[in-house]
């Protein structure tokens, strides 16, 4: 199964390598999710937590702490969503 999407550009300006590579990480989480409904509305289970692997220890350090400092405040609410997801026990961050 592959899921194709266009890409596009971000709408806002982000001001880090670690920056990018968390609305990177962020899109791809959502698509997990949209993947994870669309397994369970065919009668399909999914194992808890979905893993997901960074490459940028940063960006897992931002998504393991509520602490945000410098440029990071105006993602902060994106950030919060992985954070959550990550607090339910529904995906499990990895430095890879």
């Amino acid at each position: 199964m592959s899921f194709i999407r266009k890409g596009k550009m971000q709408k806002f300006v982000t001001l880090s390598g670690t920056e990018v590579e968390c609305v990177a990480a962020i899109n791809y989480v959502r698509n997990m999710i949209y993947a994870k409904h669309f397994i369970e509305s065919s009668g399909l289970h999914i194992k808890w937590p979905m893993a997901l692997y960074m490459d940028n220890q940063g960006g897992v350090e931002i998504f393991s702490s509520w602490s945000i400092t410098g440029n990071n405040n105006p993602l902060s609410v994106r950030f919060s969503y992985i954070r959550e997801l990550t607090e339910k026990g529904w995906l499990d961050i990895k430095w890879k």
